[in-house]
């Protein structure tokens, strides 16, 4: 059997630069990696692999601050011509409440800018338009059936299901009643009565039971 690996390190532990370049210096003026990495408070294997590969490990944060310097200098001294303070007033939800209006103005500047064209519609206005006058009652129609709007709406009634009731004979109610006493008994007495179920029947095919009368 393998033996369980035992990790050294259970818990991972970020590295920074300045973790790596003081190990550096201390390694350069003579100082051992093991107590280079004890003294910077980091794994010795883990400075081992920051050294070979030069490089130091991930964080979950942002790799870049959002706004540079400048942009929180003009936040703290509270300067209205500020990027963060023009981005909130033109961003929804930052200012104000988003009402049904404004998502309905968004939508109509959109679909007015938007250099998508409906290829359906186009066609099914062509094809009207070039067939108005050979067919005049067939578009007026069509127009009115377009404009109509229900009023009184009808209701469909639903028909009864039918049931169908089926007569059963002398065997079918015999052969429910076996088949439930047979459920009732245990597991060894089933296998045998079935056997000997199957055994008579098969007699009875075979005619055996004629022959005898």
């Amino acid at each position: 059997m393998p033996r369980k690996y035992i990790r050294k390190c259970p818990e991972r532990i970020p590295v920074t630069e300045e973790q790596i370049a003081t190990a550096k210096v201390l390694i350069a003026k003579g100082m051992s990696k093991r107590g280079a990495a004890n003294k910077i408070g980091i794994c010795e294997s883990t400075l081992r692999k920051r050294l070979k590969l030069n490089t130091i490990s991930c964080t979950m944060g942002r790799s870049k601050p959002t706004f540079e310097q400048e942009e929180f200098l003009e936040v703290e001294e509270g300067t209205s011509n500020s990027v963060v303070t023009n981005r909130s007033a033109e961003s929804y939800g930052l200012s104000r409440e988003v009402t049904s209006d404004d998502l309905r103005d968004i939508d109509d500047r959109f679909v007015n800018g938007s250099p998508v064209e409906d290829d359906a519609n186009s066609e099914a206005e062509d094809s009207i338009s070039e067939n108005k006058e050979e067919y005049p009652s067939v578009i007026a129609e069509i127009t009115k059936h377009k404009k109509r709007k229900i009023e009184n709406p009808q209701t469909i009634p639903i028909t009864s299901r039918k049931y169908y009731h089926t007569t059963k004979d002398g065997c079918s109610t015999y052969g429910e009643h076996v088949g439930n006493e047979i459920r009732t008994l245990p597991s060894k007495s089933q296998i045998i009565v079935k056997h000997l179920i199957n055994n008579i029947l098969f007699d009875a095919a075979m005619g055996v039971y004629e022959k005898s009368n």
